[in-house]
């Protein structure tokens, strides 16, 4: 009856038991470089991607990301908070301070993180700051 009660009261809150058992927790992903990181559980599984992949394979295993830079884990592990806390504005002001090579990989990342509020906000960013400057560093490098 107890199990019952807890369960009620975590609905009410709005709250699942996959969450529950998410405090306190860390997940260890590793970059394309093979730098492992070591990740807040609760942080981690606001990209759908390494959800998905903590529940199918669980905590205990490192989850590979070879499609992302060192670079890019470092900014977007920097603003997991802002996404929890739906800090649009703290966002985009990073993400307005990153070259145009380093956008496009955030860009690339979040996508395949499955980080809906990151890509939002670097897609408006790039729409204000415009393509051109994007691709104008691009083709410098050529």
């Amino acid at each position: 009856m107890k199990t019952l009660k807890s369960i009620i009261l975590l609905a009410v809150l709005g709250i699942t038991a996959f969450e529950v058992t998410l405090a306190g927790e860390t997940v260890t992903i590793s970059t394309q470089e093979q730098k492992e990181y070591e990740v807040d559980l609760r942080l981690a599984t606001l990209s759908g991607t390494l959800k998905d992949l903590v529940e199918d394979a669980g905590t205990e295993v490192t989850i590979p990301l070879p499609g992302i830079t060192n670079e890019s884990w470092d900014f977007i592990q920097g603003q997991l908070q802002n996404v929890q806390d739906n800090k649009t504005e703290e966002i985009a002001n990073a993400l307005k301070g990153l070259s145009g090579e380093q956008l496009v990989a955030v860009i690339n990342a979040a996508n395949f993180l499955d980080i809906k509020l990151l890509l939002d906000e670097a897609i408006k960013v790039v729409q204000e700051v415009g393509i051109s400057k994007i691709m104008a560093e691009q083709i410098a490098k050529i």
